[in-house]
Protein backbone atom coordinates (compact mmCIF):
# COMPACT_ATOMS: atom_id res chain seq x y z
CA UNK A 1 0.00 0.00 0.00
CA UNK A 2 1.34 3.18 -0.61
CA UNK A 3 1.03 6.09 1.48
CA UNK A 4 -0.28 9.65 -0.26
CA UNK A 5 0.43 12.16 2.56
CA UNK A 6 0.53 12.74 6.11
CA UNK A 7 -0.13 15.84 8.10
CA UNK A 8 1.48 16.30 12.20
CA UNK A 9 1.74 19.20 14.75
CA UNK A 10 3.74 18.46 17.88
CA UNK A 11 3.89 20.75 21.39
CA UNK A 12 5.60 20.85 24.45
CA UNK A 13 4.08 18.76 27.48
CA UNK A 14 5.21 19.54 31.09
CA UNK A 15 4.89 17.90 34.29
CA UNK A 16 4.27 19.39 37.58
CA UNK A 17 6.11 18.75 40.40
CA UNK A 18 9.31 17.90 38.26
CA UNK A 19 12.62 19.99 38.88
CA UNK A 20 14.08 19.30 35.27
CA UNK A 21 12.38 20.10 32.34
CA UNK A 22 10.68 16.64 30.67
CA UNK A 23 12.92 15.57 27.74
CA UNK A 24 10.01 14.73 25.48
CA UNK A 25 7.01 16.35 23.47
CA UNK A 26 4.35 15.25 21.64
CA UNK A 27 3.50 14.58 18.33
CA UNK A 28 0.95 14.01 16.38
CA UNK A 29 -0.30 12.94 13.18
CA UNK A 30 -3.22 12.01 10.61
CA UNK A 31 -2.36 9.38 8.44
CA UNK A 32 -4.12 8.87 4.29
CA UNK A 33 -3.82 6.40 2.00
CA UNK A 34 -3.23 6.73 -1.68
CA UNK A 35 -6.79 7.27 -2.34
CA UNK A 36 -6.99 9.64 -0.10
CA UNK A 37 -9.02 7.63 2.97
CA UNK A 38 -8.13 7.62 6.57
CA UNK A 39 -5.96 4.99 8.04
CA UNK A 40 -8.67 4.25 10.81
CA UNK A 41 -8.20 1.73 13.85
CA UNK A 42 -5.19 0.12 12.59
CA UNK A 43 -1.41 -0.35 13.77
CA UNK A 44 1.27 2.20 12.09
CA UNK A 45 5.04 1.95 12.22
CA UNK A 46 6.61 5.24 12.22
CA UNK A 47 10.51 6.28 12.68
CA UNK A 48 11.04 9.70 13.95
CA UNK A 49 14.70 11.35 13.73
CA UNK A 50 16.26 14.81 14.06
CA UNK A 51 18.48 16.11 11.83
CA UNK A 52 21.20 18.86 12.38
CA UNK A 53 21.44 22.25 10.06
CA UNK A 54 19.27 20.70 7.15
CA UNK A 55 16.37 18.42 5.79
CA UNK A 56 19.71 16.56 4.57
CA UNK A 57 21.85 16.67 7.49
CA UNK A 58 23.22 14.47 10.09
CA UNK A 59 20.43 12.49 12.40
CA UNK A 60 21.58 13.23 15.81
CA UNK A 61 18.60 11.28 17.55
CA UNK A 62 16.21 8.84 16.17
CA UNK A 63 13.25 6.14 17.22
CA UNK A 64 10.56 4.42 16.48
CA UNK A 65 6.82 3.88 17.38
CA UNK A 66 4.18 1.28 16.55
CA UNK A 67 0.96 2.87 17.40
CA UNK A 68 -2.96 2.60 16.78
CA UNK A 69 -4.81 5.42 14.67
CA UNK A 70 -8.17 6.53 16.23
CA UNK A 71 -11.07 6.48 14.63
CA UNK A 72 -10.37 10.12 12.65
CA UNK A 73 -7.12 8.35 11.07
CA UNK A 74 -4.83 10.67 13.61
CA UNK A 75 -1.84 8.75 15.59
CA UNK A 76 -0.55 10.28 18.91
CA UNK A 77 2.84 9.34 20.13
CA UNK A 78 5.54 11.05 22.92
CA UNK A 79 8.88 12.21 20.91
CA UNK A 80 11.30 11.00 23.68
CA UNK A 81 9.56 7.66 24.27
CA UNK A 82 10.20 5.77 21.49
CA UNK A 83 13.04 2.37 20.73
CA UNK A 84 16.20 3.93 19.87
CA UNK A 85 19.78 3.49 21.26
CA UNK A 86 19.95 7.33 21.37
CA UNK A 87 19.95 9.50 23.99
CA UNK A 88 17.51 12.40 24.07
CA UNK A 89 18.95 14.77 26.05
CA UNK A 90 22.22 14.66 24.58
CA UNK A 91 21.08 16.62 21.85
CA UNK A 92 21.87 20.48 22.26
CA UNK A 93 19.22 22.66 20.97
CA UNK A 94 20.84 26.06 20.97
CA UNK A 95 23.84 24.98 19.20
CA UNK A 96 21.85 25.58 15.52
CA UNK A 97 18.82 24.35 13.30
CA UNK A 98 17.16 21.08 13.77
CA UNK A 99 14.88 19.42 11.24
CA UNK A 100 12.01 16.72 12.48
CA UNK A 101 11.66 13.61 9.79
CA UNK A 102 8.80 11.46 10.21
CA UNK A 103 9.05 7.93 8.25
CA UNK A 104 5.75 5.94 8.09
CA UNK A 105 4.78 2.37 7.21
CA UNK A 106 1.17 2.15 7.05
CA UNK A 107 1.14 -1.58 7.39
CA UNK A 108 2.90 -1.21 11.48
CA UNK A 109 6.00 -2.25 10.41
CA UNK A 110 9.22 -0.86 9.57
CA UNK A 111 8.97 -0.81 6.10
CA UNK A 112 9.01 2.99 5.66
CA UNK A 113 7.45 3.86 2.43
CA UNK A 114 6.84 7.72 3.22
CA UNK A 115 9.01 10.13 4.81
CA UNK A 116 8.39 13.88 5.21
CA UNK A 117 10.83 16.89 6.79
CA UNK A 118 10.17 19.84 8.42
CA UNK A 119 12.06 22.24 9.96
CA UNK A 120 11.59 22.73 13.73
CA UNK A 121 10.92 26.46 13.72
CA UNK A 122 10.80 27.04 17.60
CA UNK A 123 12.43 24.25 19.91
CA UNK A 124 10.68 23.82 22.88
CA UNK A 125 12.22 26.35 25.71
CA UNK A 126 11.79 23.55 28.30
CA UNK A 127 14.31 21.81 26.58
CA UNK A 128 16.65 24.21 25.20
CA UNK A 129 16.71 25.30 29.01
CA UNK A 130 17.29 22.14 30.45
CA UNK A 131 20.20 21.56 28.35
CA UNK A 132 21.68 24.54 27.29
CA UNK A 133 24.28 26.90 29.25
CA UNK A 134 23.41 29.89 28.06
CA UNK A 135 24.05 33.03 30.13
CA UNK A 136 21.61 35.70 30.07
CA UNK A 137 23.02 39.32 31.12
CA UNK A 138 21.76 42.89 30.71
CA UNK A 139 24.56 45.69 30.64
CA UNK A 140 24.31 47.31 33.59
CA UNK A 141 21.76 46.59 36.52
CA UNK A 142 20.84 42.83 36.62
CA UNK A 143 17.07 43.55 35.68
CA UNK A 144 16.94 39.66 34.57
CA UNK A 145 18.51 36.60 36.34
CA UNK A 146 18.71 33.26 34.40
CA UNK A 147 19.20 30.15 36.30
CA UNK A 148 18.43 26.88 34.60
CA UNK A 149 14.74 26.41 33.32
CA UNK A 150 13.90 29.78 35.69
CA UNK A 151 14.02 33.51 34.72
CA UNK A 152 12.99 36.18 37.23
CA UNK A 153 12.64 39.77 36.36
CA UNK A 154 12.91 43.03 38.69
CA UNK A 155 11.16 45.76 38.75
CA UNK A 156 12.72 48.55 36.78
CA UNK A 157 12.63 52.43 38.23
CA UNK A 158 12.09 54.32 35.40
CA UNK A 159 13.21 57.88 36.74
CA UNK A 160 16.48 56.12 38.45
CA UNK A 161 17.22 53.24 36.26
CA UNK A 162 16.71 54.72 32.67
CA UNK A 163 18.67 58.22 31.18
CA UNK A 164 17.50 60.13 28.55
CA UNK A 165 13.77 59.78 29.11
CA UNK A 166 11.51 63.07 28.69
CA UNK A 167 9.46 64.56 31.78
CA UNK A 168 5.92 63.32 29.99
CA UNK A 169 7.37 59.84 29.98
CA UNK A 170 7.87 59.28 33.18
CA UNK A 171 4.83 61.36 34.65
CA UNK A 172 2.47 60.71 31.96
CA UNK A 173 1.20 64.29 32.43
CA UNK A 174 -0.05 66.32 29.12
CA UNK A 175 1.37 69.30 30.68
CA UNK A 176 4.68 67.52 30.79
CA UNK A 177 4.45 67.77 27.21
CA UNK A 178 6.79 70.16 25.09
CA UNK A 179 5.47 71.93 21.70
CA UNK A 180 1.84 71.46 22.60
CA UNK A 181 -0.72 73.29 20.45
CA UNK A 182 -2.68 76.12 21.65
CA UNK A 183 -6.19 74.27 22.45
CA UNK A 184 -9.79 76.18 21.56
CA UNK A 185 -10.99 77.55 24.86
CA UNK A 186 -14.79 77.45 23.54
CA UNK A 187 -14.36 81.55 22.78
CA UNK A 188 -15.00 82.12 19.25
CA UNK A 189 -13.51 85.68 19.47
CA UNK A 190 -10.03 83.83 20.47
CA UNK A 191 -9.76 81.46 17.45
CA UNK A 192 -7.28 82.02 14.81
CA UNK A 193 -7.65 82.72 10.88
CA UNK A 194 -11.36 83.14 11.27
CA UNK A 195 -13.48 84.06 8.35
CA UNK A 196 -14.71 87.50 8.51
CA UNK A 197 -18.69 87.31 8.59
CA UNK A 198 -20.43 90.32 7.34
CA UNK A 199 -23.85 90.95 9.12
CA UNK A 200 -27.28 89.82 7.66
CA UNK A 201 -25.06 87.56 5.03
CA UNK A 202 -25.13 83.52 5.01
CA UNK A 203 -22.48 81.51 4.29
CA UNK A 204 -22.67 77.72 3.30
CA UNK A 205 -20.30 75.21 2.19
CA UNK A 206 -19.12 74.76 -1.37
CA UNK A 207 -17.98 72.27 -3.26
CA UNK A 208 -14.01 72.74 -2.25
CA UNK A 209 -15.56 72.54 1.59
CA UNK A 210 -15.28 76.55 1.64
CA UNK A 211 -17.54 78.99 3.47
CA UNK A 212 -19.19 80.57 0.36
CA UNK A 213 -21.50 83.99 0.99
CA UNK A 214 -24.76 84.40 0.06
CA UNK A 215 -27.12 87.25 -0.19
CA UNK A 216 -30.91 86.69 0.87
CA UNK A 217 -32.97 88.42 -1.82
CA UNK A 218 -36.66 88.50 -3.19
CA UNK A 219 -39.66 88.81 -0.65
CA UNK A 220 -37.59 87.79 3.10
CA UNK A 221 -35.09 89.30 4.47
CA UNK A 222 -33.13 87.91 7.39
CA UNK A 223 -31.35 89.93 10.33
CA UNK A 224 -28.26 89.20 11.51
CA UNK A 225 -30.33 88.60 15.00
CA UNK A 226 -32.57 85.41 13.17
CA UNK A 227 -35.64 87.35 12.95
CA UNK A 228 -37.06 87.24 9.31
CA UNK A 229 -39.19 89.73 7.84
CA UNK A 230 -41.46 89.56 4.55
CA UNK A 231 -41.94 92.53 2.25
CA UNK A 232 -44.92 94.32 2.13
CA UNK A 233 -47.21 93.46 -0.20
CA UNK A 234 -44.72 90.27 -1.10
CA UNK A 235 -47.78 87.47 -0.82
CA UNK A 236 -49.76 87.03 -4.09
CA UNK A 237 -52.26 84.86 -5.09
CA UNK A 238 -49.87 82.72 -7.09
CA UNK A 239 -47.83 82.45 -3.69
CA UNK A 240 -50.10 80.96 -1.53
CA UNK A 241 -50.67 77.16 -2.15
CA UNK A 242 -54.48 76.16 -2.37
CA UNK A 243 -55.87 75.44 1.26
CA UNK A 244 -52.67 76.29 2.74
CA UNK A 245 -53.81 79.44 5.37
CA UNK A 246 -56.20 78.39 7.72
CA UNK A 247 -57.91 80.48 10.41
CA UNK A 248 -55.12 79.20 13.20
CA UNK A 249 -52.19 80.58 11.27
CA UNK A 250 -53.90 84.15 10.57
CA UNK A 251 -53.77 86.28 13.89
CA UNK A 252 -57.39 88.56 15.04
CA UNK A 253 -57.50 91.54 13.25
CA UNK A 254 -54.70 91.57 10.92
CA UNK A 255 -55.96 91.82 7.62
CA UNK A 256 -57.98 95.17 6.01
CA UNK A 257 -59.96 93.59 3.87
CA UNK A 258 -60.93 96.65 2.17
CA UNK A 259 -57.49 97.48 1.61
CA UNK A 260 -56.30 94.18 0.84
CA UNK A 261 -58.51 92.25 -0.77
CA UNK A 262 -59.89 92.47 -4.02
CA UNK A 263 -62.43 90.87 -6.41
CA UNK A 264 -66.08 89.33 -5.88
CA UNK A 265 -67.43 86.31 -3.36
CA UNK A 266 -70.00 84.36 -4.79
CA UNK A 267 -73.90 84.15 -3.19
CA UNK A 268 -72.96 80.55 -2.53
CA UNK A 269 -70.10 81.25 -0.65
CA UNK A 270 -71.85 84.01 1.45
CA UNK A 271 -70.68 87.02 -0.71
CA UNK A 272 -73.58 88.80 -2.98
CA UNK A 273 -71.17 88.40 -6.33
CA UNK A 274 -70.94 92.23 -6.12
CA UNK A 275 -68.22 95.09 -6.77
CA UNK A 276 -70.41 97.84 -6.06
CA UNK A 277 -73.05 99.22 -3.24
CA UNK A 278 -75.82 99.20 -5.80
CA UNK A 279 -75.22 95.73 -7.11
CA UNK A 280 -74.62 94.37 -3.59
CA UNK A 281 -78.43 95.50 -2.70
CA UNK A 282 -79.85 94.42 -5.78
CA UNK A 283 -78.17 91.05 -4.78
CA UNK A 284 -79.46 90.95 -1.61
CA UNK A 285 -83.31 92.40 -2.62
CA UNK A 286 -83.61 89.49 -4.67
CA UNK A 287 -82.72 86.86 -1.67
CA UNK A 288 -85.62 88.53 -0.04
CA UNK A 289 -83.50 91.09 2.19
CA UNK A 290 -83.67 95.15 1.91
CA UNK A 291 -82.91 98.23 4.19
CA UNK A 292 -84.07 101.43 5.48
CA UNK A 293 -84.33 104.00 7.24
CA UNK A 294 -87.28 105.65 9.78
CA UNK A 295 -87.60 108.84 11.89
CA UNK A 296 -89.79 108.99 15.36
CA UNK A 297 -90.48 112.44 16.68
CA UNK A 298 -89.87 113.07 20.33
CA UNK A 299 -92.41 112.65 22.85
CA UNK A 300 -93.53 109.52 24.88
CA UNK A 301 -95.89 107.12 23.04
CA UNK A 302 -94.92 108.40 19.37
CA UNK A 303 -95.22 106.34 16.47
CA UNK A 304 -93.99 106.61 13.41
CA UNK A 305 -95.81 104.36 9.84
CA UNK A 306 -93.17 103.72 7.24
CA UNK A 307 -94.12 103.03 3.91
CA UNK A 308 -92.16 100.21 1.45
CA UNK A 309 -93.52 98.26 -0.78
CA UNK A 310 -91.30 95.26 0.22
CA UNK A 311 -93.28 94.56 3.36
CA UNK A 312 -95.76 91.80 3.64
CA UNK A 313 -97.66 90.94 6.69
CA UNK A 314 -95.52 88.32 7.10
CA UNK A 315 -92.26 90.00 6.79
CA UNK A 316 -89.23 90.07 9.87
CA UNK A 317 -88.45 93.53 10.80
CA UNK A 318 -85.60 94.51 12.79
CA UNK A 319 -84.40 97.84 14.60
CA UNK A 320 -81.22 99.94 15.10
CA UNK A 321 -81.70 103.29 16.72
CA UNK A 322 -78.63 105.42 15.30
CA UNK A 323 -79.32 108.45 17.56
CA UNK A 324 -81.70 109.54 20.87
CA UNK A 325 -82.41 105.89 21.52
CA UNK A 326 -82.68 106.41 25.47
CA UNK A 327 -86.38 105.11 26.57
CA UNK A 328 -88.31 102.69 25.25
CA UNK A 329 -89.70 100.17 24.75
CA UNK A 330 -90.16 100.17 21.47
CA UNK A 331 -93.03 97.50 19.11
CA UNK A 332 -93.03 97.15 15.52
CA UNK A 333 -96.05 95.86 14.04
CA UNK A 334 -96.95 94.71 10.12
CA UNK A 335 -99.96 96.56 9.18
CA UNK A 336 -100.58 95.24 5.82
CA UNK A 337 -98.22 95.01 2.57
CA UNK A 338 -96.24 98.03 1.75
CA UNK A 339 -95.78 99.31 5.27
CA UNK A 340 -95.10 98.81 8.97
CA UNK A 341 -95.41 100.72 12.30
CA UNK A 342 -92.87 101.66 15.03
CA UNK A 343 -93.75 102.94 18.42
CA UNK A 344 -91.75 103.92 21.38
CA UNK A 345 -93.73 103.85 24.82
CA UNK A 346 -90.90 106.68 26.58
CA UNK A 347 -89.22 107.60 23.85
CA UNK A 348 -87.10 110.74 24.91
CA UNK A 349 -86.81 112.98 21.85
CA UNK A 350 -86.41 112.01 18.99
CA UNK A 351 -84.59 108.97 17.18
CA UNK A 352 -83.38 107.98 13.91
CA UNK A 353 -83.16 104.07 13.08
CA UNK A 354 -82.14 101.65 10.18
CA UNK A 355 -84.53 99.07 9.58
CA UNK A 356 -83.88 95.61 7.97
CA UNK A 357 -86.85 93.78 6.29
CA UNK A 358 -86.65 89.88 5.79
CA UNK A 359 -89.03 88.12 3.56
CA UNK A 360 -89.15 84.49 4.39
CA UNK A 361 -90.67 82.36 1.68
Amino acid sequence: MRLKSFFFLFFLIGALGFTQAPEKFTYQSIIKNSSGYLLKNQEIGLRISILFNSSNGMSVYSEEHTVESNSNGLVTLIIGEGVTSDVFNDIDWGSGEYYLKVEVDPDGGINYTMNQTSQLLSVPYALYAGNSSVNLSVIGQSYITFSGNKISANKIDAPNDITGLSTVAISGNYDDLINTPTLFDGNYTNLSNKPELDDGKIYVGDSDNKSAQISVTGDVTLANTGAVTIANDAITTVKITDANVTNAKIANATIDLAAKVTGVLPIANGGTGATNADTANSALNSLGIFTGTGTISSGNGATVTISDSNVTSSSKIFLTFTSDTDGGPYFVDNLSSGSFRVTAATLQGGGTFNYLVINIP
